[in-house]
């Protein structure tokens, strides 16, 4: 009960962080985690790496009873895949302009979704992600906890409103409430 109060303000106060705006270079925009996400997960990374070293500490000097050498263990994995997490946290990319949006992290393209390519938007009902699904069927999955959502919501509006699930469009709304929907105006003055 305790964790999950704390658990839910964290995450509240995370998302109270989430700039809203993308940061523009030149034609495109470029989403990354905020700082209080990053800050989150290096704070998560320096408490598994604290105990990691406590255990470290105490096989050293001589303890060698096996829940501490299971501590050692369980923390050196915990330890591990948190480092890993934090450079995934700080490599993560969304390059979005008017042809794609393009995912990157570590420094490579992990998925991309073209305008033309894509047939369906939904917002997942088990993930915090928005998911762009190519007619190849590729899928691209964007984290909602990406600072700069505005921008990948006002790309969403300019596709074809049959791309669009009531999912995402909802998502969209709460998202991005000022951004107008241009096929609605469209389809107005038709």
């Amino acid at each position: 009960m305790v964790q999950q109060a704390i658990q839910a303000a964290l995450e509240s106060w995370v998302e109270k962080g989430r700039e809203r705006d993308a940061i523009r270079d030149g034609r495109t925009f470029v989403l990354r985690y905020g700082r209080r996400f990053k800050l989150q997960h290096v704070g998560i990374l320096t408490i598994f790496a604290f105990f990691f070293g406590l255990a470290t500490v105490l096989v050293l000097h001589g303890e060698r009873a096996t829940p501490i050498l299971l501590c050692l263990g369980f923390f050196a994995l915990l330890t591990i895949f948190s480092t890993i997490y934090v450079a995934y946290a700080f490599t993560s990319r969304v390059i979005i302009d008017d042809a794609s949006v393009v995912v990157r992290c570590f420094g490579m393209v992990i998925s991309e979704c073209t305008a033309e390519m894509l047939s369906t938007a939904y917002k997942s009902p088990i993930h915090e992600s928005v998911v762009l699904q190519s007619r190849n069927g590729k899928k691209t999955r964007i984290s909602t906890q990406f600072d700069g959502l505005r921008s990948l919501v006002a790309w969403l509006w300019l596709r074809p409103r049959d791309t669009l699930t009531d999912s995402i469009v909802s998502w969209m709304e709460a998202e991005a409430p000022d951004l107008d929907e241009p096929w609605v105006a469209t389809e107005a003055a038709s």
